[in-house]
């Protein structure tokens, strides 16, 4: 009898060191799948900081790119560089492309992300029930984001044995109402835009309805559906919504900017949330600690509300991106390649014809002598113009308040002839930054990836959640305790 206390304080000193070598060999794996990001990205962290309406300004064809890598991108044919977003290997591409692809495509297709929501079923052994969601209501982009979120949130709840849900920054509330209208989960949707609000009680009476009226759609009984009005972030009380005590899980589709950050940190934080499933987006909305360089985030930065990195690994190094960097990771290149045949059959360079215009105003306003006052913008210039530059210049300048008397029409006309015969080369620019994109989103999420690991949080995933065409962000941070 007495043997049995020894037998379980060995059992549990086994499983504890088990546990503890386990979950140390995973933070290893994570930290150099972005330590790999990391020297990558400072290989091209001059490329992608840059912006497209500097390519002429700065001369980048001949300060951006080492010798080799620019003889190979600027002897590509258009339809070649078409091809850059998609990071296939192609018999066009010259041993410095090929390499450098390669090098990415090793850095990106790290063991990290779980490709797809069957494996992480399978991996975390979750089933579904298999719902049909027939009768959700909104636009197919959206309606694919809510019934694969409705799957992963479904089984997350399932296996957690939860059945209470909140939802930070649920705008319309698609996600929400058809977790409670399909899934049977009782949801708290939080939003603090009051119109916002009054769509998503609408919608979810809509859900309800058409559920009613078709009775063969499977579902699991309708749950309840609430909403609360309130600003969340890293600090907000999450309990005070939950009084009884009972765990639930938290997650947000599409989660702005910090709000992603924020809500793993209360996650993390709050005692009775016992699950998470966060969709992030707007990387560029990111307060960064060691890059002061974003003018959009000076209040935030006073007041020490950083969000970039929050893994131990990355503020070590201090890293920071950039905020061009962050709108650069915002690229959807999936997207971009699934269309790249038709762009080619409208005229390959027409995708480009928008962000070349602004680089030859840059080249013109510095010509001038002028500067544009700081949150001026030249607006719908580009669509007014209907593809003339110089009206489109024209346009532009007086929406950014330019001294008029600088404006020359034949100057225009004569610039843009100029910069028009490289334009081949703006557009291979383009492609490349294009490609970069996917490194700028890998880091940012693969740091809060981290994060989790190095608090303890062992059951913490990426998720390829979403098809990347349909929606590009499509990743999701999925843990539960």
């Amino acid at each position: 009898m007495r043997q049995k206390p020894v037998l379980e304080s060995l059992k549990a000193s086994f499983c504890g060191k088990y546990f503890f070598f386990r979950m140390k060999r995973k933070v290893e794996e994570v930290r150099t799948a972005l330590d790999n990001a990391v020297n990558l990205y400072e290989d091209v962290r001059s490329i992608v900081s840059s912006h497209a309406s500097s390519f002429f300004v700065l001369d980048y064809m001949n300060t951006l790119f080492t010798e080799d890598l620019r003889d190979a991108l600027f002897q590509l044919t258009v339809e070649a560089a078409c091809e850059l977003p998609s990071l296939r290997l192609s018999s066009d591409f010259r041993p410095a492309i090929t390499d450098f692809l390669i090098r990415l495509r090793n850095v990106l297709n790290s063991d990290v992300i779980v490709p797809s929501k069957e494996e992480f079923f399978a991996e975390c052994g979750v089933t579904t029930s298999r719902i049909d969601y027939a009768c959700v209501a909104c636009p197919d982009k959206k309606k694919h984001e809510v019934i694969a979120s409705c799957d992963l949130v479904e089984g997350l709840t399932r296996k957690c044995g939860l059945r209470r849900v909140t939802d930070l920054g649920s705008g319309k509330g698609h996600l929400g109402s058809a977790l409670a209208t399909y899934c049977g989960l009782d949801v708290v949707c939080i939003e603090c835009r009051a119109f916002l609000s009054e769509s998503s009680a609408r919608l979810h009476e809509r859900h309800v309805k058409r559920l009613e009226k078709k009775t063969k759609i499977e579902a699991k009984g309708s749950g309840t559906f609430r909403i609360e009005a309130d600003l969340i972030n890293s600090s907000s009380d999450l309990e005070r919504l939950n009084p009884d005590g009972e765990e639930f899980a938290i997650i947000g589709l599409h989660a702005c900017g910090n709000l992603a950050v924020d809500a793993a940190q209360l996650y993390t934080r709050t005692k009775s949330c016992s699950a998470m499933f966060i969709v992030g987006c707007c990387y560029n909305m990111l307060v960064e600690e060691f890059d002061a360089s974003d003018p959009y985030t000076v209040e935030e930065r006073i007041a020490g509300r950083f969000r970039f990195p929050v893994s131990s690994f990355l503020r070590e190094k201090s890293f920071g991106l950039s905020r061009n960097a962050k709108m650069l990771g915002l690229y959807a290149p999936d997207r971009i390649n699934a269309s790249s045949l038709e762009r080619i059959s409208n005229g390959p360079l027409d995708s480009s014809e928008s962000p070349f215009f602004r680089a030859v105003l840059d080249f013109m306003m510095l010509e001038s002598g002028v500067e544009k006052a700081r949150g001026a913008t030249v607006g719908s210039a580009f669509k007014k113009a209907k593809g003339d530059f110089v009206t489109y210049a024209e346009i532009s300048w007086k929406n950014l308040n330019l001294d008029p008397s600088k404006f020359d029409e034949g100057r225009a006309k004569e610039l843009y002839d100029q910069c028009s015969l490289l334009r081949k080369e703006f557009h291979i620019f383009q492609q490349f930054r294009t490609a970069l994109s996917p490194l700028i989103e890998f880091i940012i999420l693969v740091d809060r990836l981290l994060a989790l690991l190095e608090e303890g949080f062992e059951n913490s995933w990426l998720v390829r959640a979403f098809d990347p065409v349909i929606s590009p962000r499509c990743y999701a941070l999925v843990s539960h305790k």
